[in-house]
Parts: structure tokens; C-alpha cells; sequence
């Protein structure tokens, strides 16, 4: 995996949460409050077990409860592999809208095959997702979710 660098930015976490990323258990439960930084343990476990670990990243699941908490993991994803920061000036540009955003992370996402193969959803789309491939041979797959 030559996009990523080995080196990880756990100087940047503070022992509980560098004792999370490094923590070998297969099950781990992270409480914390708003804004305690669980998203960047969750970015740098997986940065981890793909660089440290050689986990596939087609073996990864990361699911969120928000559209927006999905698009900032595929963000900080792609902002540790794009060393020279031109995704930064895309997502941080106030004048860009959400659709042009959105565009860009899909460019991004192409761009870093290791990023794309990885399944990063919401509860609901990941479920939808399986009712459509999965979905009972009762009903013809044709459903919307209201």
C-alpha cells in the first residue's frame, strides 16, 4: 500500500486514544463525548490495520449514523493519503458547493483504488444495500425506503 505512509500520526493522540488504535482485540467499544476525537481513532485504526496490520482494506466496514459523519471519514481517508494537500483546498473552499464536494470525493475516491474498495456507509444504506442484492425472491427488489 504505497499511498499510505506507515508512519501514523499517533504523536497526535493522546494515550487513550493511541491505546485504542494499537489495541490487537477483535471487538472494540470507544465511549467518549461530542468532539473527544472518536472519528480520528476510528481514521487511524484503519490507517493502521492497512499500513501495520497488511488488513485488505476490502475487509473493512466502517458504518456511521450520518451522511455527513460517512463523508468526513472518506475525507480525513483521503486528505492522510493526499500528501499534497490540493483535497484540502477542494473541501475547505467556502465557494465550492456541497454537489461540487461531493463530485471531488467521488474523483478522489477513484483515484485511491485501496479507498474505493473499502465499504465506509451509513446503518440505513448499508441495509438498503443488502436488501437490494440480498432481498427475498417474495418480492421483485423494486422497494423504496420511506
Amino acid at each position: 500500500m504505497s499511498e499510505i505512509q506507515k508512519e501514523q500520526h499517533l504523536s497526535e493522540l493522546n494515550l487513550l486514544q493511541k491505546e485504542a488504535v494499537l489495541s490487537e482485540q477483535k471487538r472494540l467499544l470507544v465511549l467518549a463525548g461530542a468532539g473527544s476525537g472518536k472519528t480520528k481513532i476510528i481514521i487511524q485504526k484503519i490507517l493502521y490495520l492497512i499500513s501495520n496490520k497488511n488488513v485488505d482494506p476490502a475487509d473493512i466496514l466502517a458504518i456511521t449514523f450520518t451522511k455527513n459523519a460517512t463523508n468526513e471519514m472518506i475525507d480525513r481517508l483521503i486528505l492522510s493519503t493526499d500528501k499534497e494537500g490540493r483535497y484540502s483546498n477542494i473541501i475547505y473552499d467556502k465557494a465550492l458547493s456541497q454537489s461540487a464536494k461531493d463530485t471531488e470525493r467521488r474523483n478522489y475516491l477513484q483515484k485511491y483504488p485501496w479507498l474505493s474498495n473499502m465499504t465506509i456507509r451509513t446503518f440505513h444504506s448499508l441495509c438498503y444495500n443488502i436488501l437490494r442484492k440480498f432481498g427475498s425472491k417474495e418480492f421483485d427488489n423494486r422497494f423504496r425506503i420511506l
